[in-house]
């Protein structure tokens, strides 16, 4: 029944005009992803406050040490028993849909990472809910354009004012979630694509600040104006939160590659809960998503009442009137939160790098302060503003976002008074980050398989075409051994120029043309004995049938070839033309409508 009225929702609906349907569409996907993040924030707050009630606020041992390892044991059991879905994460997910799926996301997403993930981060996983949060939302989005049967681009708009609505929803900064939006998801960026994208963000947070309150994530109050003699000490940030940017992307890589290398969901599971509990048995700020941390750090003055109290309950429990244990005990946490957060995603539980990236770079600007204040090199640095600008330089670094990052801690935190060094610190980490790793967490596998999706409008195409679908199957083959003479009539009944050569297993010895053939076409004593081995020459070129199109086009490009023979490692294939290829390419370039 419910499909039966959205559907006929959807006939009537279909016949407004492009924009007025896409404005309609971004403003339910707003008020859907409003009410889904409410739901998480809820339900992960009922499961902490259930979990930690009574004498378990007191000692983070304990039971503390199995509550991650539970979390994740239920969300790989409503993975692998009740959904019987393999989950992939959130935004790379979102990323690889739009690139090779034409932005067509699986109709289970939109539950699955959202019921999870409140296990996940309910049970003190050390990962975000933004990651889940946009894999839903887009999983709406993209059935919704399906539903409404738009064209690709709009489709990917709609896929988009998902990702800003649920960022907007989640943080409350509805403009840094549209820049996520188009800086993250690399959408195409126009006066025509901002206004939905603004309203799906707008009616989000509408929706959060109507039944979640107005209190943001993060609470900062601007007490120290920016001094611009402090600009060095912002740009050093940079450099600092650059290198920690790589440090955290390629740590976080090399453990879940290593924990998605053991076949056995169970053994995954638990190992990976129990180095995590360990972890957190060590370091409890290490304890979810860390925003209470970062917000005791914001409004500490030094180390004071507030510090202490993170590292009393610690192995530092004993040193915490020490300026230098408490130096070291700041920069554990910085080193071990990606350690927390790679456990936790790479053992099986679900949540995004988003919330851990803001917690390490909040606690290194924490960490910067201090230590020249410690070290009485600069004893007037505010620890709050670099605390906060910390966040922005890691964001920056991590995602290869900068604008993001500058809104986006601007306007949670409303830090407004803080613009310049933001950008000093975000524009340095990017710079720092991007030099040392040309792709992000999220984007490494899509960019090395050539699936990454650009702003570039030929690159996109390029991206989104299939190379299987164009490979001709039916090409006419010999083998090495056979006579000239008895495929006489092959040659004559097909107008083919090149003849692949293929041996009895399938493999591609090489192939014959039609230059080839012609000295001997006329000569027939030379014809009659003649072999295909005699003939047989190298391709100029061959493609594997894991070569992207961008790769393709290269190859022809290098050879100036029409046809080239396309294997599988060295197993014969097909043939693909150079005349369909970019036949494709311009049937792709207006089909998406990238020229609009």
């Amino acid at each position: 029944m419910v499909k039966s009225i959205l559907t006929s929702l959807a006939s009537q609906l279909s016949e407004l005009k492009r924009k007025h349907l896409l404005v309609v569409l971004a403003i339910a996907i707003g008020l859907l992803s409003g009410c889904f993040a409410v739901f998480l924030k809820w339900s992960v707050s009922s499961i902490r406050e259930f979990i930690t009630s009574g004498s378990m606020t007191k000692t983070l041992g304990g039971l503390y040490v199995f509550y991650p390892l539970i979390g994740i044991l239920i969300t790989v059991f409503i993975v692998n028993k009740i959904l019987k879905k393999r989950l992939y994460s959130g935004i790379p997910s979102v990323l690889y849909s739009i690139s090779k799926k034409r932005s067509n996301v699986k109709t289970h997403n939109l539950y699955s990472s959202l019921l999870t993930s409140i296990f996940t981060a309910g049970f003190g996983g050390s990962a975000g809910l933004e990651g889940p949060l946009v894999q839903t939302n887009a999983a709406w989005g993209s059935n919704l354009g399906r539903l409404f049967k738009v064209d690709y681009k709009t489709k990917t708009l709609l896929i988009g004012c998902a990702a800003a609505a649920a960022m907007a929803a989640i943080f409350k900064a509805p403009l840094a979630a549209v820049v996520f939006a188009v800086e993250v998801l690399m959408l195409e960026f126009s006066v025509s694509s901002l206004i939905p994208l603004l309203v799906a963000s707008i009616s989000a947070v509408m929706i959060t600040s109507l039944y979640g309150g107005d209190d943001s994530i993060i609470r900062f109050n601007l007490i120290h104006e920016f001094q611009l003699k402090e600009s060095g000490y912002f740009i050093l940030l940079g450099v600092l939160t650059g290198l920690s940017s790589v440090y955290f992307s390629r740590f976080y890589l090399f453990i879940t590659s290593k924990f998605q290398a053991v076949k056995n969901w169970k053994a995954r599971a638990i190992s990976g809960g129990i180095l995590l509990g360990t972890v957190v048995w060590i370091f409890p700020p290490l304890y979810g998503e860390g925003y209470e941390i970062l917000n005791q750090l914001i409004s500490d003055n030094g180390f004071n009442q507030q510090f202490r109290k993170i590292a009393e309950d610690t192995f530092f429990g004993n040193w915490t009137e020490s300026g230098s244990m408490m130096l070291l005990f700041l920069f554990c946490l910085v080193l071990f939160k990606v350690i927390a957060t790679s456990l936790t995603i790479g053992s099986g539980g679900i949540g995004g790098i988003f919330a851990p990236s803001l917690f390490m770079g909040g606690t290194l600007g924490f960490f910067f302060s201090r230590f020249f204040k410690y070290y009485e090199i600069n004893t007037t640095l505010p620890s709050e503003n670099f605390t906060l600008v910390g966040m922005a330089g890691l964001i920056a670094g991590v995602l290869h976002a900068p604008l993001t990052a500058i809104f986006m801690i601007a306007e949670v935190a409303g830090g407004y008074g803080l613009y310049i060094p933001l950008m000093l610190t975000a524009a340095t980490s990017y710079y720092v980050s991007k030099s040392l790793m040309k792709t992000t967490i999220y984007t490494r596998e899509l960019a090395q398989r050539g699936e990454l999706i650009t702003h570039d409008k030929d690159e996109a195409a390029m991206t989104l075409m299939n190379l299987e679908e164009l490979i001709h199957t039916d090409f006419k083959t010999f083998s090495p051994e056979q006579r000239l003479r008895d495929v006489e009539s092959v040659l004559e009944q097909t107008d083919q120029l090149i003849y692949p050569v293929i041996d009895k297993n399938g493999n591609l010895l090489g192939q014959i043309t039609i230059d080839d053939l012609r000295p001997i076409l006329f000569n027939p004593e030379v014809f009659s004995k003649a072999k295909i081995a005699d003939l047989l020459s190298t391709p100029p070129e061959v493609i594997s049938i894991t070569n992207n199109i961008q790769e393709v086009m290269k190859k022809f490009e290098d050879t100036e070839a029409w046809k080239l023979p396309v294997v599988d490692h060295t197993t014969y294939v097909g043939v693909i033309s150079r005349t369909q290829l970019l036949a494709a390419y311009r049937e792709e370039i207006r089909s998406s409508n990238f020229d609009v």
